[in-house]
């Protein structure tokens, strides 16, 4: 006889799937009367766990200084040797600062493009206006 019938296995699924973390399973374990660490097996029999990753104090994805710094010299195409000396937040918060200057730097661009554009077309609609609106009629 299978350790889970097949409603088992679906409620503990559907149930996996609507919100996939750790305070699921231990619903789901506790609704079924089994261990945390069988619901687990079973939803990873059935492929659909996935292992929360591990996360740093403030709960970001680690990440290493070296990878930072390849990160920003990508980025920047340059060479940066001696950066990843500087602490982690700090190479952190200068990645995100180049990453947020590009898309304001974009946002601008856009801008500018936009405004160039209104710019000709009110030029367009100033030399029309040098032209008479109606044409006269023949005497």
């Amino acid at each position: 006889m299978p350790a889970y019938t097949q409603k088992e296995t679906d409620f503990a699924v559907e149930n996996y799937l609507l919100e996939p973390n750790w305070d699921t399973v231990l619903h789901i374990a506790a609704k079924l009367k089994r261990t945390p660490r069988s619901v687990v097996a079973k939803l990873s029999k059935e492929g659909v766990y996935s292992k929360e990753g591990y996360t740093d104090k403030l709960g970001r994805r680690p990440i290493t200084k070296l990878a930072l710094v390849s990160d920003m010299e990508k980025y920047l195409d340059t060479s940066l040797p001696g950066l990843d000396k500087a602490p982690k937040e700090t190479l952190r918060l200068l990645r995100d600062g180049l990453y947020d200057l590009t898309e304001n730097y974009e946002k601008v661009l856009s801008m500018l493009s936009d405004y160039e554009e209104t710019a000709q077309v009110k030029e367009q609609m100033n030399k029309l206006e040098k032209f008479p609106r109606t044409i006269p009629q023949p005497g």
